[in-house]
């Protein structure tokens, strides 16, 4: 299977470990597969993210706000801003994923193993992927390393994950989940890269089951020129 990237306070269950340990591999991979199972409950799911991005020559993060919307029968709409200037969309499981830069008015077909989009389509399709996926599709893409509690946030966890794809982990050091088991729910995702820089996703609001526009899913790509 390809590789996902190239792509979100309360007691855990009976007999989840708990404290200020960090938790073993088969611990955490009982963890994680709780957190998947309750977080692919919901047809539409809607979620508001900041998005940061830390460079090593720049001292403060730079930020921005988005967007993502996901359905379970592979629709899909990613963006940057209100209104927004970046979006990543598709219309369904099979349908090609979209770049639309509307500064730029510019859309391109792209493929996320050769992704063009400085990490923002390795991001999207990560936080799609991890609302949907069962505990084996997702070991297909990552190596469950250990869980560590969040002191500050009771119930949530701090996951270190190992990529297993060799052409990403180039580039990409670490990769970080912080998860609610009993929720379901994804607050941050965060990519430390071997350049030092730091590519780091907030979740601030999710919302289940609301009405979607279809629209959403199938910009308007009349005006804009379509790039190689």
């Amino acid at each position: 299977m390809r590789w996902i990237v190239y792509i979100f306070l309360l007691a855990l269950s009976p007999g989840s470990p708990c404290g200020a340990e960090s938790l073993d591999q088969e611990q955490t991979r009982r963890l994680v597969g709780e957190w998947l199972q309750n977080s692919g409950r919901f047809k539409t799911l809607g979620v508001d993210f900041i998005q940061e991005r830390q460079l090593r020559a720049l001292r403060r993060p730079l930020s921005r706000t988005g967007k993502l919307w996901v359905t379970q029968d592979g629709k899909m709409r990613w963006q940057i801003d209100e209104p927004p200037a970046l979006i990543l969309a598709r219309s369904g499981a099979e349908a090609p994923l979209l770049w639309i830069d509307t500064k730029k008015k510019t859309w391109r077909r792209i493929d996320p193993q050769d992704d063009a989009t400085q990490g923002n389509a390795q991001a999207m399709r990560m936080l799609m992927q991890t609302q949907t996926a069962s505990l084996e599709t997702f070991e297909e893409a990552f190596a469950l390393r250990h869980a560590r509690p969040v002191a500050e946030a009771a119930g949530r966890w701090r996951v270190e994950l190992d990529l297993k794809d060799r052409r990403a982990s180039l580039s990409v050091k670490d990769v970080f989940f912080e998860i609610e088991p009993a929720s379901g729910a994804l607050h941050l995702m965060e990519f430390q890269l071997r350049d030092g820089s730091l590519l780091r996703t907030r979740m601030t609001r999710a919302v289940k089951n609301g009405k979607l526009d279809a629209r959403l899913f199938q910009p308007d790509l009349e005006g804009l020129t379509e790039l190689p």
